[in-house]
This record gives structure tokens, C-alpha cells and sequence, in this order.
């Protein structure tokens, strides 16, 4: 009998300590939310991937020590007011590994109920809201009053003899918004509005400036193409990016930047885990650049909106950023078109001749040559191309035998074999 009720009280002992233990748990949840809710708020930034945080209060002071009943058991919180009449506005912050272990100390300091690891498992958790600044930008514009052509008006501030310029950067606009609400399930935002001019006309202003203050720290003013996986990090959380002087790009990593426009969605590694995953690319491009001719692939040359300046652009004047933004999401619901037509793209290849850099392998060969279809009248061999082009251009613009049979891929020229002599299928120009 004895042996049983010393089972019983075991039993019982160890039934209280695990009610305890939930009791103490929930203790802690319930002590850290109303921590916060007293003292910061919190936020997870989709485009960033990291937790944001600022104080209720800037400036406050301690009025009293209340008393709150949790679990059981009364914790002491403090009651804080504004010095101030009005609320001071504190800007959002990273929430950084150092910031954390600072507010777990002044959470223990406070209410003393938890310890750092469970401050970070609430901070870390999806008890905190989501927060996406385009689409809290976007949304807040407002109705397009219809009264102006925002867009347009906006490039209108380019100086440029180049007719279609307000047209084809309206086009521009509503590709860059159509990326940030992902309404194309296929395409990132291939096109690129270069400015051409010399120092000192305010490209990198402008560019900076298309973006509202709201959104201007996902402006970035160049790209490092070294390291892929910061690449697509950046194409995931950069809204806009300005290829700072073109000219200055080699070859490859000009060919880098023709690859990634056409991306529409991106592997990024999720901050602090191994894990990868699929996020659609947010980020647009425009280009400045002071060479006149800083088109060296002619394959890629409808990638490009070439715009020369020939003045200095307003930079000084207000933009009405809601009015802008509010016409473009619009125009868009409405179903306003924010890619080229295939006719429209051979008018901008076109337009693009005159910029493009004749020294290059690619325009030397594409300027005399075509491609042709495979027949033994079109066969010619690499130094066949080669004889003919120096009787065009002078001897060190001629392309050696490698670079002009890459000059021939890129531009799509067929390749063959006739009575066991390689060569290509090409025919002059007329």
C-alpha cells in the first residue's frame, strides 16, 4: 500500500512540474509580445528579407510601474508617455544580431522573464507582419487624376532631338511597375534606356530620381557582375539599377548583362539558413554613358533605348511621384501594352545603328554580311569573309580568324561542311 501512494505522489510531483513548466511558457510568450507591444515594432521586409524595427517612442519617460498578471504571476511593466505632445517619428531599422542581444538585455532588465533565445525565436518567427514597401508605395498613390501625362512629362526633362524618346520611355515605366506587381509570368523587364552624354547633364541624377524618396534606397548605381549569387540577390531586392558608364563594361561582362535582363525569376539564399528559393526579379535597368557608340553586340542592340543628350536635363523641378506612379498602375489595369511589338523593335535596331561601335568583330561582320540559307552559292569559308572585309575596313579593325568565327555564332550563322572544307553560310549585304 505504501509502495502505491508512493507511486501516486511521484506521479502527482511530476504532473505539476510539466503544468509548470506549460505555466511557465506561456509566461514567457505572453511577457515577451507584451514587451514589444510596449516598446518597438516590428516588421519583416519581403524585398530586404530581413527583420526591421523602430521604438514606439523616441522620446518618453516613465510614468509608473504596473503591475500585469501572467501565468499566475504579476511582472512589472513599465508605463511610458511622449515628452512631447506629439508622437516622435523614429525611422525603421535593420533589426542586426547586435540590436537583438541589446533589446534581450533591456527585455531582461524590464520584465526579466525570458532569456535571449526566446526573444529571437518571436522576432525570427511569423508572429511578425510582412511588410513590402512597392506594394505599400503603390498602393497609397492614389487614383491618375487623368489631368497630365505624368510620364511622359517626366521624360520630356531629357533634352534629346530622339522624337520617340517620350514614347518609348513611357513603354519603360509601365514594363518597370508591370515587374514590381509581377503581372508577366514569363519575362523580366527586358529594356534598357541608355543616356548618352557628356559629364555634368545630370544622367545619374535623373536615373536616381525616377524612383520616389520611398523607394529610393533600392536604387543602386552600378552592378558587380564578379559574384552571381550577389547578382541574383540584387536582381531579387534592387528596384532600379543604373549601369553607371557602359562604355566601361568588357565584352563579357556586357554579355552578363544581356543574359540577365531577360531572367524573370531568381534563386536567392534565404538570410541566415542553406535553403534556396524562387523569388521573382524586381529589379529594372538604365544605363549613362558619355561614349557616342557604346554598342558593341548588334544582336543585343534591341535591348537598348538610345537616347543622346543634348542639353542639360532638369533635374530641379518637383515630380509628382503619386500622380506618376498611379498612371502607370492605371494604364496597366486598363491593359496598356509595357513590352515592344516585334515591329517597334526593329524601328529601335534601327534608331540604334548610328551608336553602334564599328570596331567590334560583330558590327564589322554584320555590316557586309548576312546570314544566308544553306546552299553551296552562300558556303564560304572563314578567311573567304575575312579577305572581304579588308577590303572595307582598315587592316587593324580586321577581326583575326577566331574572333570572327565568334562573331559568326553570335550572329547566328549557320555553319557547314562541303566536300570536306568547313565553312559558313553567309551573302553581302546589298
Amino acid at each position: 500500500m505504501r509502495y502505491l501512494l508512493k507511486i501516486i505522489r511521484n506521479w502527482l510531483r511530476q504532473k505539476n512540474r510539466e503544468k509548470d513548466a506549460v505555466s511557465g511558457k506561456r509566461r514567457i510568450a505572453k511577457g515577451i509580445r507584451l514587451f514589444f507591444e510596449q516598446n518597438y515594432e516590428l516588421r519583416y521586409n519581403v524585398m530586404k528579407q530581413v527583420e526591421e524595427f523602430r521604438p514606439r517612442h523616441r522620446k518618453e519617460r516613465i510614468i509608473h510601474r504596473k503591475a500585469v498578471a501572467i501565468g499566475g504571476k504579476e511582472l512589472l511593466f513599465s508605463q511610458k508617455e511622449p515628452l512631447n505632445s506629439e508622437e516622435t517619428v523614429f525611422n525603421w531599422r535593420q533589426l542586426t544580431d547586435r540590436e537583438l542581444r541589446r533589446i534581450a538585455i533591456e527585455q531582461m532588465e524590464q520584465v526579466g522573464v525570458a532569456w535571449s533565445v526566446d526573444v529571437e525565436l518571436y522576432v525570427r518567427s511569423a508572429f511578425i507582419p510582412n511588410y513590402n514597401p512597392v506594394t505599400e508605395f503603390l498602393g497609397n498613390c492614389g487614383e491618375w487624376n487623368r489631368h497630365k501625362d505624368y510620364i511622359r512629362q517626366l521624360a520630356s526633362r531629357v533634352p534629346t532631338i530622339y522624337k520617340e524618346w517620350p514614347d518609348r520611355f513611357h513603354r519603360w515605366v509601365l514594363a518597370m511597375v508591370a515587374q514590381w506587381m509581377n503581372l508577366s509570368r514569363d519575362y523580366g523587364n527586358a529594356i534598357v534606356p541608355m543616356l548618352i552624354g557628356s559629364q555634368g547633364t545630370h544622367k545619374s541624377t535623373f536615373c536616381k530620381q525616377i524612383l520616389p524618396p520611398e523607394l529610393r534606397e533600392y536604387y543602386i548605381d552600378d552592378i558587380k557582375l564578379d559574384n552571381a549569387e550577389q547578382v541574383e540577390r540584387m536582381l531579387g531586392r534592387m528596384l532600379l539599377v543604373n549601369i553607371d558608364e557602359y562604355n566601361a563594361k568588357t565584352n563579357r561582362e556586357q554579355a552578363k548583362i544581356k543574359r540577365i535582363l531577360t531572367e524573370k525569376d531568381i534563386q536567392t539564399r534565404r538570410m541566415r539558413s542553406d535553403q534556396y528559393m524562387m523569388l521573382p526579379r524586381m529589379a529594372s535597368f538604365i544605363a549613362t554613358t558619355n561614349d557616342t557608340q557604346p554598342l558593341y553586340d548588334p544582336t543585343g542592340s534591341r535591348r537598348y533605348l538610345c537616347c543622346e543628350i543634348n542639353g542639360i536635363i532638369d533635374t530641379d523641378t518637383p515630380i509628382n511621384y503619386q500622380q506618376l506612379y498611379a498612371q502607370a498602375v492605371t494604364e496597366l489595369k486598363e491593359g496598356a501594352a509595357w513590352y515592344f511589338s516585334k515591329a517597334e523593335e526593329v524601328e529601335i535596331e534601327r534608331h540604334n545603328q548610328e551608336y553602334r561601335n564599328l570596331s567590334s568583330p560583330e558590327t564589322i561582320l554584320t555590316t557586309y554580311y548576312e546570314p544566308a540559307e544553306p546552299c553551296k552559292d552562300n558556303f564560304l569559308r572563314a578567311i573567304d569573309i575575312q579577305a572581304e572585309l579588308r577590303t572595307h575596313v582598315k587592316a587593324a579593325d580586321v577581326p583575326t580568324i577566331g574572333k570572327l568565327a565568334s562573331a559568326l555564332r553570335s550572329c547566328h550563322f549557320r555553319h557547314g561542311k562541303i566536300n570536306g572544307v568547313r565553312g559558313w553560310y553567309a551573302k553581302k549585304r546589298e
